[in-house]
């Protein structure tokens, strides 16, 4: 988008190139770096075959993201870089599941890249069943479906997951060291972390509610930007 021999062949493609720069420079006034922007547009052009327009209104829709659900900015689009690896495959879909993955950080205080990793943990029918048969032997009874944990989309898979003591009839709080030590290994995380993610009371579908990804107006955007300046800018 950005090298000369493109930029010089048409008014179109120097408009584009402008509108992107302008893009990235203002987003970088809400505090995201220019390379996590950047990388963001690459993947849409490259990755998804969007327009150079489309792949402006996808920026847009990260910020709205941020914005509904009330999220630092910045953070988001570092971490919609560090999940790409994972949330790719989903295609045209991404963005949805990548808010939905916010939207459950938002409930659970389990940060995004580690939500994802265990997410994609469970997304083959291996793995699936090895963490559905240990939760079980632990808990007792079948807490967890290898078929609803495999098919799940990444949200809906920690859905599942937290659901899984309340099916036994326990909490996490109330099960003993070693419960809760199992419990996080098996989903490769530390007890901490397991701790959030099985004692957070907050509800995901009242937070996804909140969510927007649609793309951000230009207007509104322009007003979040300009609450930022000082009066030298």
């Amino acid at each position: 988008m950005f090298r000369r021999d493109l930029i010089e062949t048409s008014l179109e493609a120097r408009s584009n190139a402008a509108a992107t720069l302008n893009l990235i420079a203002n987003v970088n006034k809400l505090g995201v770096a220019h390379e996590d922007t950047a990388k963001a547009i690459d993947f849409f052009t490259r990755g998804l075959k969007q327009t150079p327009q489309a792949a402006r209104e996808s920026v847009r829709s990260l910020t709205n993201i941020a914005h509904s659900l009330d999220l630092n900015v910045a953070t988001v689009f570092k971490e919609f870089g560090t999940t790409l690896g994972d949330i790719a495959q989903y295609g045209a879909d991404q963005l949805t599941v990548f808010a939905d993955l916010q939207a459950q950080y938002r409930a659970t205080g389990v940060e995004v890249d580690t939500l994802s990793k265990i997410a994609a943990k469970l997304d083959t029918f291996k793995g699936a069943a090895e963490v559905a048969q240990k939760f079980n032997a632990v808990l007792g009874g079948t807490v967890l479906s290898v078929t609803d944990l495999v098919h799940a989309e990444p949200a809906e898979k920690i859905n599942e997951l937290r659901k899984a003591f309340a099916r036994s009839g326990t909490t996490f709080e109330d099960s003993g060291r070693r419960i809760k030590s199992m419990a996080a290994e098996f989903l490769g995380i530390d007890v901490a972390a397991a701790t959030k993610l099985f004692g957070s009371e907050e509800d995901f579908f009242t937070i996804r509610k909140q969510m927007d990804t649609s793309a951000e107006d230009t207007e509104t955007l322009r007003t979040r930007l300009e609450e930022t300046l000082d009066v030298g800018e």
